[in-house]
């Protein structure tokens, strides 16, 4: 179970008023800056100078959360169709493993409920697989929730473009998901990454609502979803290969894959002063550019 953070809130005491309305009741303050802190059920709100505010964890507190996004518009942009389909990717440019695709697709009576299962979590943060895999049980678990997943093994990001990956994998993804639905009654979002033509005429063709946009997941509970779920497929990838035995060199493991990671970058340089081939994992075509070999 997972706590509720709302950011950017201007006026308080509108939710401050709500809390004690419901039952709250209003306790000391423990840090400077925090504005206010209210006990209601078994979770605690506190709202802090910086406009955010944030509820502990509960079991109890389901229907607050709801009256709070209700009174404040909510996180994510509310559903305008019956159903909800939504795609996002992890790991375009890293140097390591995977690039995982992802599709998930859901009703929108389970809108909140979702809301309420990815609460805060920070898709932009790295955080370890486990983190990402406990959200994405949660999501497994949800009758009427479904997910379809691609993954782009390294040969074929060093040889084909990218982005005609992209447009091909979801293209596939949305197919899937879509099936036999009214696709009338289906909205699309798609995190912009440079949607080709041959995409583009595809969902043209759909009768559905069509959202293509970067930064989708900030806005978007469907490619929040997606991007959730990607990074927890390739995280235990990432995992696999970072827990192996075969890999591990003078105490160096792969670290996330990325080449911000200092780890990775290290593990890359080792490995080729003493093997001189790079395992098939490996993106070759990024290592010129970062002066690794």
């Amino acid at each position: 179970m997972v706590g509720r953070t709302w950011k950017g809130i201007l006026d308080g005491e509108r939710i401050k008023n709500l809390l004690l309305e419901s039952g709250g009741k209003e306790e000391d303050i423990k840090q400077d800056y925090e504005v206010w802190r209210i006990k209601l059920f078994s979770s605690t709100f506190i709202y802090y100078k910086n406009g955010t505010l944030y509820s502990t964890p509960s079991p109890e507190i389901d229907k607050v959360w709801e009256r709070i996004d209700s009174l404040l518009g909510g996180r994510f942009s509310s559903p305008t169709r019956e159903y909800l389909i939504g795609v996002d990717e992890v790991g375009k440019g890293e140097v390591i493993g995977p690039l995982i695709l992802v599709g998930v697709l859901f009703r929108r009576e389970l809108f909140h409920k979702i809301d309420y299962i990815i609460s805060s979590s920070d898709t932009k943060k790295r955080h370890d697989f486990y983190y990402w895999n406990r959200i994405f049980e949660e999501l497994k678990s949800l009758k009427g929730f479904h997910y379809e997943y691609l993954e782009i093994c390294e040969k074929e990001i060093e040889k084909y473009n990218i982005n005609s990956l992209l447009d091909r994998g979801y293209k596939i993804l949305i197919e899937n998901l879509i099936g036999n639905l009214d696709t009338s009654k289906v909205r699309i979002v798609i995190d912009d990454y440079g949607v080709g033509k041959s995409l583009k005429d595809f969902l043209n063709s759909l009768s559905s609502e069509i959202i293509i946009e970067s930064n989708s997941e900030d806005k978007f509970l469907e490619t929040r979803c997606a991007s959730i779920i990607a990074k927890a497929i390739r995280e235990e990838k990432i995992k696999r290969i970072r827990e192996d035995e075969r890999y591990i060199l003078d105490g160096k493991d792969v670290g996330s894959g990325n080449m911000g990671d200092k780890r990775t970058m290290e593990w890359l340089k080792t490995w080729y002063e003493k093997k001189g081939e790079f395992p098939e994992f490996v993106r070759k075509s990024f290592l010129s550019k970062w002066k690794v070999k």
